[in-house]
């Protein structure tokens, strides 16, 4: 793969691993069910899930750790080109 297909591919990850995050990380916590009297009745959800429920910061941490492989291998490249 070139470069540039790797520069897509893992700006897609840090895209899609930002979305799925924040989704995760926002999402409501409580869970209402209606009851039959009119009322409702709210049930909290807990943090009883592992850690790694959620692949999206695994997503985005592969994405960004490409990114920067990237960028110091275009600074060393153009590095060595100046001092050539």
């Amino acid at each position: 793969m070139d470069r540039l297909g790797l520069f897509a591919a893992s700006l897609a990850a840090v895209i899609t691993g930002g979305v799925k995050l924040g989704g995760t990380v926002f999402a409501t916590k409580t869970f209402m069910l209606p009851s039959c009297l009119g009322s409702n009745v709210y049930i909290e959800i807990g943090e009883t899930s592992p850690i790694w429920h959620c692949w999206g910061c695994y997503v985005l941490a592969v994405g960004l750790a490409v990114l920067m492989a990237l960028a110091g291998h275009e600074y060393r490249r153009n590095v060595l080109k100046v001092q050539a």
